[in-house]
């Protein structure tokens, strides 16, 4: 708590110097003539130091020559009828005015100023609301948006402003999403009727012609099941096929959709030959077959492979030194501890298309392969392992000079490392799932990616 006080103490103090400091810099310009000047640095002081009186005073008589000579700005553009200069003029002025007040300190603003600025206002906007009305019956909408955003930021609720905003702004995007849809740019059409939606609602009929977009654009795709040649991979068919349809369902594309393959594939997708009818898949409202197939998948469970390791068991003992005081020091067992090391392995290479039922295109397609593997290497010790050291030894019975023990970090923690090791590399079945996943989106992606305006 003292330590905030100190720290508010230290804060204020240099505030008030900063203040002093401008305001003797505001009595220099004051001196001088420079009213303008002096006003800016007085109102730097009282930012300071609002409890700084002579500042405010100096601010009052010289903010109130500057409030005036904007004023005199405005009273003359009024006289001579130059609304524009008058409006802005005494919203600056008015703007210079609610600054001082900011700080405390009051001006003084006469009330017939309003009234001319009422007279100069009206007659401002209404010339410049039948400019905006003139550039959008033009067709001008830039230009009538940059008028009537003017006006809404002098007077916001001056008639139907907001409206005009509106058609300026959304117009040329409804008129721009209409093209779009003649011209059979379904998608972009679809985004840019929710352009509009977002920024304007239910402009018009925007909601209804974004839904026609979405209908047009949108590719029902069935997927009849992936085959193989190899008919041990029957259970890999359906499991690929059942996450690739799970995955594009998933996908945060509008698009995009997936048929129920309930009782329809029969009818459309003849497995045997590959062929696809396309009057079936019309009445049942497909768009697009995905064919694929499991060109080649391997599975390799490998051997484990032992090893024979020499170390040694690490021993404390207490010994006396020559002076009869007991003293720890560590003596060393050869032993023997074994390294294992195994690694399983698979392999998939797929073939796809994506078909239009409509005539026979193909939309997407790809032929790929891929392929993961997993190791462990670990070691195993049936005795204490905490004290298992590595090193070298020639026998076991006899000191030999090629003996090594290595009990430094480095070897140590290398060795446990290896006891600590996961003792089972991944299962064949395993490699297999996170390659279907790996090709399942990487498949998706690409149908994902795939538009039609692009081509």
């Amino acid at each position: 708590m003292q330590r905030l006080f100190m720290l508010l103490v230290i804060v204020l103090f240099v505030a008030s110097c900063a203040s002093k400091r401008y305001a003797r810099k505001a009595e220099e310009f004051e001196k001088a003539g420079l009213y303008k000047d002096a006003a800016e640095y007085y109102y730097k002081s009282v930012s300071k130091n609002e409890k700084n009186v002579e500042a405010k005073l100096g601010l009052r008589e010289n903010g109130q020559k500057v409030l005036e000579e904007k004023l005199s700005s405005f009273n003359t553009a009024h006289k001579n009828s130059n609304h524009k200069r008058a409006v802005y003029a005494y919203r600056d002025a008015k703007g210079y005015y609610r600054k001082v007040k900011g700080v405390g300190v009051d001006l003084s603003m006469p009330g017939r100023y309003n009234e001319y600025y009422e007279e100069s206002e009206k007659i401002y906007l209404d010339k410049r609301y039948a400019d905006g009305v003139n550039e959008l019956e033009r067709d001008n909408y830039d230009k009538a948006y940059q008028i009537f955003n003017e006006i809404k930021s002098i007077d916001p609720s001056y008639k139907d402003v907001d409206e005009h905003l509106r058609v300026a702004r959304y117009q040329p995007l409804y008129e721009k999403g209409n093209d779009q849809l003649e011209n059979g740019l379904y998608r972009s059409a679809y985004h840019t009727f929710n352009q509009v939606i977002e920024g304007a609602g239910n402009y018009k009929q925007a909601i209804d012609l974004r839904s026609e977009a979405l209908d047009e654009a949108t590719i029902h795709i069935l997927v009849p099941g992936f085959y193989s040649l190899n008919f041990r991979n029957r259970n890999d068919e359906a499991t690929l096929t059942q996450k690739l349809r799970g995955t594009l369902n998933k996908i945060d594309n509008p698009f995009i959709k997936v048929k129920d393959a309930s009782g329809i594939v029969a009818d459309i997708f003849q497995r045997g030959t590959g062929q696809i009818n396309n009057e079936a898949a019309s009445l049942a409202g497909v768009d697009a077959v995905l064919k694929g197939r499991i060109v080649r998948l391997n599975g390799n469970e490998g051997d484990t492979e032992s090893s024979t390791q020499k170390g040694y068991l690490r021993k404390e003992v207490t010994k006396e030194n020559e002076q009869g005081e007991p003293m720890k020091e560590y003596e060393y067992y050869k032993t023997e501890y074994h390294e294992y090391r195994k690694k399983n392995s698979a392999s998939l290479e797929i073939s796809y298309q994506l078909i239009s039922t409509d005539n026979g295109e193909v939309l997407v397609t790809d032929h790929f392969r891929m392929s993961e593997k997993d190791e462990v290497h670990y070691a195993r010790y049936k005795g204490d392992e905490d004290q298992l050291v590595p090193g070298y030894w020639v026998d076991r019975d006899k000191d030999n000079p090629r003996d090594v023990i290595r009990d430094d970090e480095e070897h140590v923690r290398e060795l446990r490392g290896l006891l600590d090791a996961e003792k089972e590399p991944e299962t064949v079945s395993e490699l297999k799932s996170g390659l279907y996943e790996q090709a399942v989106d990487q498949m998706v992606e690409k149908i994902d990616q795939y538009n039609p305006e692009n081509i």
